[in-house]
């Protein structure tokens, strides 16, 4: 486990920065996992074996929730005290982050590979939908619902957070205001599987067979 270099990374000086950088460095793991189950999770459905790459995703929607989960922590962090430790944090910003970076990319892999599966199935998604749920695709597409979801709750949650610490008209470390991070919620990893529901509300009907 490498735990003693591992607690070697961590400032010793300073109570507010420990907590602060034990809790980003804890997410990048955290996000590390659950763009690697995810990378795992397209690989499968490349292979054909759907089933296993739905159980993938639920391994990727529950740790970026544990991820979510540490937010309130950093809630502790006053915003004088956080407006202390900030000038020793250089000018990274969230979207430099190497766990969601990687988050995304294996989300557009797994969209890739979806979609193939689904044409080479000759399914619409409205198709797809209208058809029933305990179908493996199906169950892989909402599946992966459940973790675009979860991270929209992260980033929600986020970008709560730095209103609270910060405040809302406070410029990020990059220049950008916070209130503008919440423009970003809206984005999602997969919005045909979203755009779908409103497709279906067209459409309407009964299941198919």
């Amino acid at each position: 486990m490498r735990t003693d270099e591992l607690l070697g990374l961590q400032p010793e000086e300073d109570g507010d920065e420990l907590l602060f950088v034990s809790t980003h460095q804890a997410t990048e793991l955290l996000l590390r996992a659950a763009a690697a189950a995810t990378v795992d999770a397209a690989q499968r459905v490349q292979a054909g074996e759907v089933s296993a790459a739905e159980v993938l995703l639920r391994r990727a929607c529950e740790t970026v929730r544990a991820a979510t989960g540490l937010l309130p922590v950093l809630s502790q962090l006053s915003p004088l005290a956080f407006g202390r430790l900030r000038p020793r944090l250089g000018n990274g910003s969230g979207a430099e982050s190497p766990g969601w970076r990687g988050l995304r990319g294996a989300g557009r892999g797994l969209q890739t590979a979806f979609e193939q599966r689904r044409g080479a199935l000759e399914v619409s998604l409205v198709q797809l939908y209208r058809g029933r749920t305990h179908r493996p695709l199906y169950r892989l597409a909402e599946a992966m619902v459940d973790l675009d979801e979860a991270v929209r709750v992260w980033r929600l949650q986020h970008f709560v957070l730095a209103q609270r610490v910060v405040g809302g008209a406070a410029v990020g470390t990059q220049g950008m205001p916070v209130d503008a991070l919440g423009k970003l919620i809206s984005q999602r990893m997969f919005p045909a599987l979203w755009s779908v529901r409103d497709d279906l509300s067209v459409v309407g009907g009964e299941l198919v067979s």
